[in-house]
């Protein structure tokens, strides 16, 4: 039987093009920012918690909220799903996706955002991150933003998105290379952070104006000559160039 060509299209090297509501399941999140009696305790996913990360993970600081038992139920996140932001002031912040790296106990995603739950039989969560990371995916979300004010997705628009679909085994690979990558920008801004605060800690942190630019407090300019001595080294002489040259040195102090 052909292929159903309303949600997928093959392509020649067995790739092939794919609407999300054909590859995962599509959940609105309705569980607000409150804290009720009546509810039970969970961690709220909220909107920055995915807007400001790529990866949501346990050592994160979640909110404190609470749901009812049928929010629980239906938006309790697991490894390998992605959420998307769904509502905002500007169109272009509609469809900015995060991936749920791992399982986070008591977890539940906060209102404004929808949780794609791939289908694993058809593709990888975290290659779905990526193909949503995508210029072409972020244009379809910002071409079904509606609104004047504020912008919104409905849940039929956001299922017509479609996405390039490789064969699983070359979804698992892309993701693990592109994921691999990220980690080694995410170690790069921590060592930065790190460099960043022990040279706060070995240098003031207030600057004063000098003519050659801001300088620590308490730093001084001078010229290079106050600092060295002129000396001739005619005891070790160079091959090339065959001339003895005048260099500069530390002057030793005791």
């Amino acid at each position: 039987m052909p292929p159903d060509n309303s949600t997928a299209k093959q392509t020649n090297n067995n790739w092939r093009t794919a609407k999300l509501n054909a590859v995962a399941e599509i959940i609105i999140s309705n569980v607000d920012k409150k804290t009720k009696p009546n509810e039970h305790p969970v961690l709220l996913c909220n909107y920055t918690d995915v807007y400001r990360n790529s990866f949501i993970q346990a050592d994160m600081d979640f909110m404190n909220a609470t749901a009812t038992e049928r929010e629980i139920a239906k938006c309790s996140l697991k490894e390998g799903d992605v959420i998307i932001t769904k509502d905002s002031e500007k169109y272009d912040d509609i469809g900015v996706p995060a991936l749920m790296r791992e399982n986070v106990p008591n977890l539940v995603c906060g209102y404004h955002l929808v949780i794609l739950r791939p289908l694993i039989s058809e593709i990888d969560g975290a290659y779905l991150f990526y193909a949503l990371s995508a210029k072409e995916a972020q244009w379809q979300f910002h071409s079904y933003a509606n609104g004047m004010t504020r912008f919104g997705l409905k849940k039929g628009d956001i299922g017509l998105v479609e996405i390039h679909l490789p064969p699983l085994p070359t979804q698992r690979a892309i993701a693990r290379i592109l994921g691999a990558f990220d980690d080694k920008i995410a170690l790069n801004a921590k060592m930065n952070a790190t460099l960043e605060a022990m040279a706060q800690a070995l240098f003031p942190a207030e600057l004063t104006s000098t003519e050659l630019g801001d300088v620590p407090v308490g730093w001084g300019v001078g010229a290079f000559g106050d600092i060295v001595s002129e000396s001739l080294d005619k005891e070790r002489p160079f091959e090339s160039p065959d001339a003895v040259f005048n260099h500069f040195s530390l002057p030793a102090y005791n």
